[in-house]
């Protein structure tokens, strides 16, 4: 596959600190960040990446309490992803200068209410590499 660098990107979805720091998601899961060293791999991934020219792109998923849109806002009243806290927040060490974040999302999906299609197509992104969390 030939791959062209200024037309690639690598989305990360939810590497936030809801999934990455202490609460009940992590608890959930922490068992196969731990035994695949998910986070840290990610991190080496993101870094060499920048390094060829592969742009970087955050889609966090947040939750305006005040504001809530959708189903899992109001299903969890608010407290998972929550805006303004230490949840909604990218984990240490994986936003860096330049990377690209998207914003408006509120639903599982990264594209609802976001603006993520419109920044690929602005991006000129040809071909995505995508990992996170829910990301089916």
């Amino acid at each position: 596959m030939n791959i062209e660098k200024n037309k690639s990107a690598i989305i990360l979805i939810e590497f936030q600190n809801q999934w990455t720091g202490k609460g009940l998601y992590h608890w959930l899961i922490k068992g196969q960040l731990t035994s695949r060293n998910v986070l840290e791999n990610t991190i080496t991934l993101v870094d060499e990446a920048r390094k060829r020219g592969i742009k970087i792109i955050h889609a966090p998923l947040i939750i305006d309490p005040e504001n809530k849109k959708g189903w899992l806002a109001w299903l969890t009243f608010g407290k998972v992803f929550t805006k303004g806290t230490r949840k909604a927040v990218i984990m240490k060490g994986l936003f860096k200068e330049g990377d690209i974040l998207v914003t408006g999302r509120y639903a599982f999906d990264a594209f609802v209410g976001s603006n993520l299609e419109q920044v690929i197509k602005d991006s000129g992104i040809e071909t995505l590499f995508i990992c996170g969390f829910t990301t089916d």
